[in-house]
């Protein structure tokens, strides 16, 4: 999961390029990480299980790939960003309160983590 074009282990600390892009959030689950940039633009690497870079595919990502949010409002930026640890499965909160949630549902996931944010949104005010 450490986005170098492989899945060999590494021993020291290595870089991951996402080019120019400067990232304002990262969350990883257990298999993949997800990163949204200044750009508005959502990247991930790693496991696909549950098609969660939104592709129809199930395809490993062993380099950062951008993620398809489909109908999720272009307009919007996304202002946080949360996936599970145990299940494939992303939330995004946009600045117009709305979560957009996709990935592997099981036992209402996508519903789950939005305690997540609200405890953080409660605990920042």
């Amino acid at each position: 999961m450490l986005a170098q074009g492989d899945q060999a282990t590494k021993t020291a600390p290595v870089t991951i390029s996402l080019g120019t892009r400067v990232i304002r959030d990262i969350s990883c689950g257990g298999i993949f990480c997800m990163v949204v940039g200044t750009d508005n633009v959502l990247v991930g690497w790693g496991s696909n299980t549950g098609t969660i870079f939104a592709d129809g595919t199930t395809t490993i990502r062993t380099t950062p790939s951008v993620v398809n949010k489909g109908s999720m409002p272009a307009s919007k930026q996304i202002l946080d960003i949360e996936t599970t640890t145990t299940l494939s499965a992303i939330q995004c909160l946009l600045d117009d309160g709305n979560l957009w949630g996709w990935g592997v549902n099981t036992y209402g996931a996508v519903r789950i983590v939005f305690c997540v944010f609200n405890t953080r949104l409660v605990t920042t005010q």
